[in-house]
């Protein structure tokens, strides 16, 4: 499993469309990432695109996913909005997800609520524990573990 796959599985678990609603997304790709998607939906039965939000990637020297930056159309101001971001970190073993709110106060992403951590385990299985933090405390509180085989290409997982 690489980045990208984690990432997905990650904000499938935050994010959904109506079933009324068709993304669109118009990319800007440079080099061999992309920088920028911006998303709109389509009500079903009508052309017209409403904006929902721009995405914005940054990367390492590598190539390596480092932030994902979430910025909101408010219809009502007509401006874009930042939201929340995914923050990555890489070790030896793996990586860690962090998903943080834009604090408007403070300007900045200073409330980290949920984190993944994805590393690497015996044989090329993958370990992934999921956390959240409530705004009373600073600790980590492991909400889901599970351990990934890959085996033929086919992906199994089980919570433990």
């Amino acid at each position: 499993m690489d980045i990208i796959t984690a990432t997905a599985i990650m904000m499938a678990t935050m994010n959904g469309f109506s079933a009324n609603e068709q993304t669109v997304v118009n990319p800007v790709i440079e080099g061999n990432v992309v920088t920028s998607v911006e998303v709109m939906e389509r009500q079903a039965g009508s052309d017209l695109l409403t904006l929902k939000c721009k995405e914005f990637y940054a990367y390492d020297d590598d190539e390596r996913l480092v932030q994902k930056e979430v910025w909101t159309w408010n219809s009502h101001k007509m401006e874009w909005q930042k939201s929340h971001c995914w923050n990555y970190t890489y070790d030896a073993d793996g990586y860690t997800v962090e998903f943080a709110y834009w604090n408007e106060k403070e300007a900045n992403y200073s409330r980290q609520m949920r984190k993944q951590d994805v590393n690497e385990g015996i044989d090329g299985t993958l370990v992934v524990t999921q956390y959240i933090r409530h705004q009373k405390d600073s600790d980590w509180q492991v909400t889901d573990s599970y351990l990934m085989l890959r085996t033929d290409d086919v992906l199994l997982a089980t919570a433990f």
